[in-house]
């Protein structure tokens, strides 16, 4: 038996280095036994031989365990510059910037009006105390400190990364080569990342102080984000029709960011843009998975953002560039009717190629060429309320656990929506992993494709059921909710789930002004189009989507005070309850008819189409694995 365990060890050798690293010790194990049956049976020398086999084998696998953690500190530094440290000098510093701006105009535009009020009565002002001002300029001042703290606490993350993470790592890397642990001290590393943990959490505590008081203007700066982003809104000039030719100036995505001309073509719903090598074939764009985003600073650009990239476009003038957005936006509006009128059953142009590609896109996401529990390859089973693919096998097991723990679908026999796809977009198996199985203490203790069918559900119900290999937290239930507050206002779906995993309520109470806010509450409020996956998880995981605050609102109420037809429809597929209020009943209903998604079986029974669709836009964040 030891024999054959041997040599199924020896003969598999999958191409990650973890599992041939397991394997390789399962070998050793294999032949180690081998010597204890030879020994009880007097054969000292076949035994001693093996011994030698053994420990030359052990001699092999320190290398590749060394190789395997300079790997992971490769990725580690790879995604430090290419994603956090990248973040710094991009679009994390612009809130900063802006709040900066706005307070220095403020304040000249005071100082402007109090000289020329001055002037008026025949006096000359040099300067403007600071004092004389405060109290007009306490809006822009508070603002301007709380971009301050959120800058100030994503730099000291990154330094945490870049300093302390990166010193443990090597640490780690130094003593798996190296059985000399008195060389490196490691009590100054714990010094440092003590002293940045209490930086952070002063910054939180300032933060956590600033807000209450600029809430209508987050609120009000949350609200002018998604107008912008939202499909509805951007409405083109129905003169223009759905076609037009010609040229437009493309900017190259190189280092040196040229115009190029390029003729482009709008016709059939599609945006065709020529190559600027004539052999290549153009690109080929379909409008009903892209939106037009006019360019704020220059009105003759505008931006073509699609699945995967952002086209920036530059017109000769102002009516040129209105024409084609006005084209490409009556193109896009016709797809889309064409789509949800099911006037043709398939097509180029329709529903079903949305949800084919954003499939595709997910089968190509880390982790999700293999089953996320037993690691079989391709699988095509897809969990909805958790966001993970797995086998057939394993999906059989989650059916019987419960739509409460996982909702089974299969994305080649079941009719998906993009509604249906949202989790498992911005998730993926090996995210959802090294936070579901951060305390599995060795690979081998996973089931495999070969395993029997009860060795995978005793994992399965011990990882879902029971959360039994998460890595749980002794923090306090209110420090909990601070960050269950935290993972939604910044929409890190990682944090979320780690939450979910310690066994949080998600349906508890916030410490917000609204006194009996949840955690849906506040990601209905905050929804764009980037962090419906978000609400989407919230409102399959958490225990009870109909909490009202203090004012007697649901979070179906949010939705329809504050016009998330997107979140209104994941919460009514969901079920969620009116409350048999006539005000909720009659804005539904108009906007449902709007929509033209659900149809009514009694005065206060809305159901839900079930296969909807979704207009959201991937954020295009880092999965857990690559950041």
């Amino acid at each position: 038996c030891h024999l054959l365990l041997c040599m199924c060890a020896k003969r598999i050798v999958p191409f990650p280095l973890i599992d041939h690293i397991s394997h390789l010790e399962l070998y050793i194990t294999s032949m180690e036994k081998l010597v204890v049956n030879f020994r009880s049976n007097g054969e000292k020398e076949v035994a001693s031989a093996f011994t030698k086999f053994a420990e030359f084998s052990k001699e092999l696998l320190t290398p590749i365990k060394n190789l395997s953690m300079l790997h992971n500190i490769n990725f580690f530094l790879d995604s430090l510059v290419k994603g956090d440290l990248k973040e710094v000098k991009g679009d994390l510093k612009k809130p900063f910037d802006k709040a900066w701006r706005d307070y220095e105009n403020k304040f000249t535009k005071i100082e402007k009006e109090k000289r020329e009020l001055a002037k008026q009565y025949g006096m000359v002002r040099t300067e403007v105390s600071g004092g004389e001002i405060a109290e007009e300029l306490e809006k822009e001042r508070r603002m301007f400190q709380l971009q301050m703290c959120e800058y100030l606490i994503k730099v000291n993350e990154i330094k945490t990364k870049k300093g302390v993470d990166l010193l443990q790592n090597l640490i780690k890397h130094y003593h798996s080569q190296c059985d000399d642990e008195g060389i490196i001290e490691c009590a100054l590393s714990v010094q440092i990342k003590h002293r940045q943990d209490e930086e952070k959490r002063q910054l939180c505590s300032l933060r956590d102080q600033l807000r209450p008081s600029l809430q209508p203007e987050l609120k009000e700066d949350s609200l002018s984000k998604q107008t912008f982003y939202s499909m509805h809104q951007l409405q083109g000039n129905k003169h223009y029709g759905t076609e037009k030719a010609g040229y437009l100036y493309k900017r190259s995505d190189g280092l040196r960011k040229m115009w190029q001309k390029r003729t482009c073509i709008v016709q059939n719903c599609y945006l065709t843009i020529a190559h600027g090598t004539p052999n290549k074939p153009p690109a080929k764009l379909n409008l009903l998975t892209c939106q037009v985003k006019p360019s704020l600073e220059d009105k003759k650009c505008f931006d073509l953002i699609s699945h995967n990239r952002t086209y920036h476009f530059l017109a000769d003038d102002e009516p040129v560039c209105v024409a084609w957005i006005s084209v490409l936006t009556n193109s896009k509006q016709k797809a889309l009717n064409v789509a949800l009128d099911e006037r043709r059953p398939s097509g180029d142009n329709s529903v079903e190629d949305l949800t084919r590609a954003i499939t595709e896109d997910i089968l190509r996401m880390p982790g999700n060429n293999m089953c996320c529990d037993c690691g079989a390859p391709d699988p095509t089973w897809i969990s909805t309320n958790l966001g993970i693919l797995t086998c057939i096998e394993c999906s059989g097991i989650h059916r019987e656990m419960g739509v409460h723990y996982s909702r089974i679908k299969s994305l080649s026999l079941d009719k998906l929506g993009t509604s249906e796809l949202l989790l498992a977009k911005n998730m993926g198996n090996s995210g959802f992993n090294e936070i579901v199985e951060a305390n599995v203490l060795s690979p081998s203790l996973k089931p495999t494709a070969e395993s029997d069918m009860m060795v995978r559900k005793d994992f399965i119900l011990c990882k879902y059921m029971e959360c039994q290999f998460a890595q749980h937290s002794s923090s306090s239930f209110s420090t909990l909710r601070r960050k269950l507050q935290e993972a939604v206002c910044s929409r890190d779906i990682f944090s979320l789930l780690q939450l979910y995993a310690a066994r949080l309520d998600l349906s508890q109470p916030l410490a917000n002004p609204e006194k009996g806010e949840t955690a849906l509450h506040l990601a209905v409020l905050l929804a764009d189009r980037t962090s419906l996956h978000i609400v989407d998880f919230l409102v399959h995981n958490c225990n009870n989507l109909d909490v009202q605050t203090a004012r007697g609102n649901s979070a179906l109420h949010y939705c329809c005070l504050h016009n998330r037809t997107e979140c209104l429809k994941l919460l009514l597929r969901a079920k969620a309850n009116i409350h048999n209020s006539e005000f909720l009943l009659n804005i539904l209903r108009s906007l449902l008819d709007e929509l033209c998604i659900a149809q009514y079986t009694s005065k206060y029974n809305i159901h839900i189409k079930l296969h909807i669709h979704i207009h959201s836009t991937t954020p295009y964040t880092k999965s857990k694995t690559q950041s």
